[in-house]
């Protein structure tokens, strides 16, 4: 009896990590971290919040094939995920976009954080692609905010960005 119900526990532990993770890149999903941003509201605590694309990523699959682009976004979650915090979130917002949360910081912190992000990503090789570029869009959450208010919940923050050109970013304090 206590064997099955082990077996149920780990099936019931692997459809909630399924659930949770992207299978491609293994980041938390976009599910995750809505949840996880509706839980820091709920606490009343402030944090920073930073969705970022990946600029021209269509020319990348068409140039290179998908196999490829996947390698990029598979390699931009590892890059990232190894500069963050250990209480940071890092999340597959959808398609080449990416999100990460992060305690409240301040600005020049997270702004030494992109630019170091952002050099590794310009100079890393995805296979026979050569180093990407991304828009970044931060928005910092005061206390009791919610999260559609702290930032729009579509791709706005880093709409200014994308204007500027590649590498670029915008603020909302």
């Amino acid at each position: 009896m206590q064997s099955r119900f082990g077996t149920l526990r780990d099936r019931l532990s692997a459809v909630q990590i399924a659930a949770s993770c992207d299978a491609l890149t293994g980041a938390a999903n976009r599910r995750a971290a809505e949840e996880h941003l509706q839980a820091l509201h709920r606490a009343g605590e402030p944090y920073t919040v930073i969705l970022f694309d990946i600029d021209h990523f269509k020319g990348v699959n068409d140039e290179h094939g998908h196999a490829t682009g996947d390698l990029v976004l598979v390699n931009v979650t590892r890059s990232a995920r190894q500069l963050l915090p250990d209480s940071a979130l890092f999340a597959r917002w959808g398609g080449e976009e990416f999100l990460i949360v992060l305690p409240a910081l301040p600005k020049e912190e997270v702004y030494e954080l992109l630019r170091t992000l952002r050099g590794q990503l310009r100079h890393q090789s995805f296979g026979p692609q050569e180093g990407v570029t991304a828009c970044f869009g931060v928005a910092h959450a005061r206390p009791g905010e919610t999260p559609s208010r702290s930032w729009p919940v579509q791709t706005r923050p880093c709409m200014p960005a994308r204007t500027g050109g590649a590498m670029a970013w915008s603020s909302r304090q």
